[in-house]
């Protein structure tokens, strides 16, 4: 019948928006939809200097297609970390050490992760070498889980979205980023300083995949509303506003649209 017909057609409407909804949130189109730059990564690699910001130059000695700003740094141009390069690694401030990190294994697959929570304070001396020692013990258990090696690592992000036994993102909590990971400047946690609204370089996975991501200029909370919206299952992110810079192939436009700079970076291609 005629009634039976638009019954019909209304259903087949109806799934076939909740169907492209669905690869949408899945692919990263629905983050761009809403103005996020993103970037699929094939390849990884670190940069970092000291006392000077990455530049164009960087992307071209380095043959990226893409360049993007890294973690946060110091009033000296040094990134904050922890880094390694070369399994060598070094920690300038410990208050990064339980924040979230990006590791490049020994067969250049990327691992988004962070070492489990503590009650440590990073101003107290002790604490300091217990973080080192649980941060340490982290990086070993993730290479026994995976069975590879890690051989570079950018470290001092924000762990917004985490990755639960479901193999599900899930948002982390306000409490934990302003007490476990000392995002406290300010107001603290999704409001602090670090996570005002402007744009941030983000580094994200969507389906066992990986991405690079510029914001476009929101706060760390809408960030991570946005990110658990498309279905992202970790998300770390790094330094933004003045902070933030981006260089694609073949340009020496800044593509940030903040124009910042930064001493560390996430060499990419696709």
């Amino acid at each position: 019948t005629a009634m039976s017909e638009k019954i019909l057609n209304c259903l087949y409407i109806i799934l076939s928006i909740h169907f492209t909804f669905i690869v949408e949130a899945g692919t990263g189109e629905l983050l761009k939809s809403k103005g996020y730059q993103v970037f699929p990564i094939q390849d990884l690699s670190i940069i970092k200097h000291n006392q000077k910001f990455i530049t164009s130059l960087d992307r071209e000695k380095n043959d990226c297609d893409l360049l993007v700003s890294g973690t946060f740094f110091d009033g000296s141009l040094t990134p904050v970390g922890p880094f390694m390069e070369d399994r060598r690694i070094s920690i300038v401030n410990p208050k990064t050490l339980s924040r979230g990190f990006v590791a490049i294994m020994q067969d250049g697959s990327v691992i988004l992760s962070s070492m489990s929570y503590t009650n440590y304070d990073y101003r107290n001396s002790t604490h300091r070498t217990e973080m080192s020692k649980r941060f340490f013990t982290h990086l070993e258990k993730l290479e026994n889980k995976t069975e590879k090696t890690v051989t570079h690592l950018m470290g001092g992000g924000a762990h917004l979205i985490m990755t639960n036994t479901n193999n599900r993102g899930y948002a982390a909590s306000v409490k934990s980023i302003e007490e476990k990971q000392f995002f406290d400047q300010g107001i603290g946690n999704l409001d602090s300083a670090q996570m005002r609204r402007t744009n941030h370089i983000a580094i994200i996975t969507i389906e066992e995949k990986s991405y690079a991501v510029i914001t476009p200029k929101v706060s760390g909370r809408t960030m991570q509303k946005d990110f658990l919206q498309a279905k992202v299952k970790s998300a770390i992110k790094f330094d933004g506003g003045s902070g933030c810079s981006a260089f694609l192939k073949g340009s020496e436009e800044n593509i940030c649209p903040t124009k910042g700079a930064n001493p560390s970076g996430f060499c990419i291609n696709f």
